[in-house]
């Protein structure tokens, strides 16, 4: 999973060999604030377990 950020927009990428998804988008500005921390913590879970 892969996080690029553009302002307060968030937007998430999963890549599974040649095929990508790309979340919808994530405003920190308000309560979207809560899904990304949910998003980022799930990632850093993924990074350890690699």
């Amino acid at each position: 999973m892969v996080c690029f950020v553009v302002g307060l927009v968030w937007n998430f990428i999963v890549l599974n060999h040649n095929e990508y998804c790309i979340s919808i988008e994530y405003t920190a500005s308000n309560g979207g604030i809560f899904d990304i921390f949910r998003m980022v913590k799930r990632l850093k879970q993924i990074i350890k377990m690699n």
